[in-house]
């Protein structure tokens, strides 16, 4: 550390963690803050309005409810009263901080926009931010309820302090029992209509308690007006009676929920196996993929170093262009945008596919983004700015080997290269949890004014990502996508025979390779092509028999039965053993 950043300063010692940040200090004490105020509401509420209340008249003069000994004319209290009505209002601000430290995000991760309106996937979106530094002190706030009634703990807190604090200032207990029941069956019918509990026997238990408390507020009114002898303890047991049946029919109900939700997490439970294991399985082939490149990278004699090499003076040429990375001025509204992208698509994939094949590459053109699909993720990624929505018209270049990649990347910092780097993203250096390695680009071309992206892939890892993207996709979906069950093993023979696959071919290529009879592609790595021809014309053939030609392993590797060829032992191993080098068997995809 001294030799990168200059010595030490003195009130850090090595070894020490580093101090933390404002966001971490701010994070932290603000949850602690507001649990604190979150407890401490409903009495305080219940305090300071008890300290309003006069209604408690002798002789003509009245004196404070909660303590006879204090005159509500008398002047101490007419000061009092000041300061108890300034200490009422920031009580009650309480609940209004929650909902404007809430309203912030309502849109954005609270109730996160989500194609199709799924709650499913509302809900595995906020569970992807609610951890997230400004979410997680408000997090006991919204956990327990649906996302698009992220703001009901604030209408629970209001409830709680009408019935405990505001209800007994009303002037007269026929008002305050006619008040209470027509406020209780209002709520009791809010949640048995809008169910805003995300969990069901939570939503049960609060429907049924409302329920009760609409009982008790209009068995009392009929006390009131003499409908019930209030001195009949028939009265009493009836209406105990009934809040028993409907406690327990609650109880019912909620256990038949917490049965069929074990049933659910049982099912649950075994998806999250399966797609475990397919994931497992995914981490597994990228492994053996990477293994095959770092094999040929030393039989080739290419120090991988070199590569690494050229991703940091990349990096350092985007640095030092700097700048905020946003669309052109005009791209700030919808159609302008998408005209934008209409206009320079062709243009853009051509220069892009030019410089391509000029580093040896196979270029694959994307589709356009779709607008809804922008909207989207301007809503949900940057508040709505269309300007960072950055991969409209977008382009992958596939690589065969690590030496053809560094071309690639050494490439794009020369002066005469038709195309900018903007902002680079390698994910080598430091791959995903499941392997999975690429480069991430955002470019310009000149001429264009739009900001494009471009993907960098190498050949054997890329060949994996559809099959593993569903999966991914679905573990993101439910919470799941950064769990893996163990890490994975590789066998002494499945190192042994790791090797790189042909280059795959076009599909015009292919097409005529296979009209041909031929299979060979052109453009496959020098020793395997070698190996191929030498291979043929030691059998004495033009080419090896039909049933043991050359086939590409990403479709049989993708299939659903599980069969795919066996990866070849070494170029080496082809020569001697002819056309009969090529086996098929079983394995894992």
């Amino acid at each position: 550390r001294e030799a990168a950043e200059g010595p030490v300063p003195a009130n850090t010692s090595k070894g020490e963690a580093p101090p933390k940040t404002a966001d971490e200090l701010y994070s932290e004490h603000m949850q602690v803050f507001l649990l604190i105020t979150f407890l401490a509401y409903p009495n305080l509420s219940k305090i300071q309005f008890e300290s309003l209340d006069c209604s408690t008249e002798f002789e003509d003069k009245k004196y404070l409810r909660s303590d006879v000994s204090v005159e509500c004319t008398s002047q101490e209290y007419g000061g009092f009263l000041v300061f108890a009505w300034l200490f009422v209002l920031i009580t009650q601000s309480i609940p209004l901080l929650y909902w404007a430290m809430l309203v912030k995000h309502a849109d954005t991760r609270l109730n996160p926009a989500f194609v199709g309106g799924s709650a499913q996937g509302r809900l595995a979106l906020r569970r992807k931010y609610e951890s997230s530094k400004e979410l997680a002190p408000l997090k006991f706030l919204f956990i327990h309820y649906k996302c698009p009634f992220w703001y009901f703990e604030v209408v629970e807190s209001f409830r709680r302090c009408f019935f405990v604090s505001i209800l007994p200032l009303f002037p007269s207990a026929q008002v305050r029992g006619t008040a209470g029941y027509f406020v209780a069956f209002a709520f009791s019918v809010l949640f048995q209509t809008v169910r805003p509990y995300k969990n069901e026997f939570t939503g049960n238990l609060a429907t049924m308690a409302t329920h009760m408390i609409t009982l008790c507020y209009f068995a009392g009114r009929m006390i009131q007006v003499d409908y019930f002898d209030d001195d009949d303890p028939l009265v009493g047991c009836l209406l105990l009676l009934f809040v028993l049946v409907l406690l327990a029919g609650a109880v019912a109900l909620s256990w038949r929920d917490v049965g069929e939700q074990i049933s659910n997490e049982r099912v649950i439970s075994n998806l999250y196996g399966e797609l475990n294991k397919k994931q497992l399985g995914h981490r597994k082939d990228y492994a053996v993929a990477w293994l095959a490149y770092e094999k040929d990278a030393q039989a080739t004699g290419f120090e991988i170093r070199n590569l690494f090499d050229g991703f940091e003076e990349l990096l350092a040429c985007v640095k030092a262009r700097g700048g905020e990375l946003l669309q052109p001025e005009i791209a700030s509204e919808l159609k302008a945008l998408v005209k934008l992208m209409e206009d320079n698509h062709e243009h853009a994939l051509a220069v892009m596919k030019t410089w391509t094949e000029s580093v040896s590459g196979r270029f694959k053109p994307g589709p356009l983004k779709q607008a809804d699909r922008m909207v989207q993720k301007a809503n949900s990624d940057y508040s709505g700015n269309l300007r960072k929505v950055l991969d409209g018209v977008r382009a992958t270049a596939v690589f065969h080997s690590l030496r053809d990649l560094d071309r690639a990347v050494r490439s794009l910092y020369q002066a005469e290269c038709a195309i900018i780097v903007l902002r680079f993203k390698e994910r080598f250096t430091a791959p995903l949890p499941s392997g999975y390695r690429d480069i991430l680009m955002n470019v310009k071309i000149a001429g264009c004014e739009l900001v494009l992206e471009l993907q960098l892939h190498l050949q054997d890892i890329v060949r994996y990502k559809e099959e593993a993207h569903k999966i991914y996709d679905l573990m993101r979906l439910a919470g799941w996508e950064g769990d893996y069950a163990e890490d994975v093993n590789i066998g002494d023979a499945t190192r042994r025979n790791a090797s790189l696959n042909d280059l795959d071919r076009d599909e015009n290529e292919e097409q005529g390779g296979s009209e041909s009879g031929g299979g060979t592609d052109v453009r496959s790595s020098g020793a395997s092509a070698l190996a191929i021809k030498e291979g043929a014309g030691g059998g004495g053939s033009a080419k090896p028999p039909k049933a043991t030609q050359v086939m590409p392993l990403g479709p049989m590797m993708e299939s659903n039965t599980g069969l795919m060829m066996e990866p070849r032992a070494s170029a080496e191993s082809i020569v001697a053993g002819g056309a009969g080098g090529y086996t098929k068997g079983a394995a894992h995809a």
